[in-house]
């Protein structure tokens, strides 16, 4: 049965770093992706109230 400490010890140094930077960068570009979906989302919603703001003032 392996634990996470064997294996770790098992690694290398430098491999485990390296290991590290690519989690690391792979984290970093799922949260770009997350963060660019959610900032479309909320800019088409801004875009929905404005046109809706302005046929409300344009009906009144």
């Amino acid at each position: 049965m392996f634990t996470v400490s064997s294996i770790a010890h098992s690694i290398p140094d430098s491999d485990l770093s390296t290991a590290f930077v690519l989690g690391a960068i792979e984290y970093i570009k799922i949260l770009l992706v997350w963060l660019a979906l959610l900032a479309q989302c909320w800019h088409r919603l801004g875009v929905t109230q404005a046109k809706w703001h302005r046929s409300e003032a344009l009906s009144t």
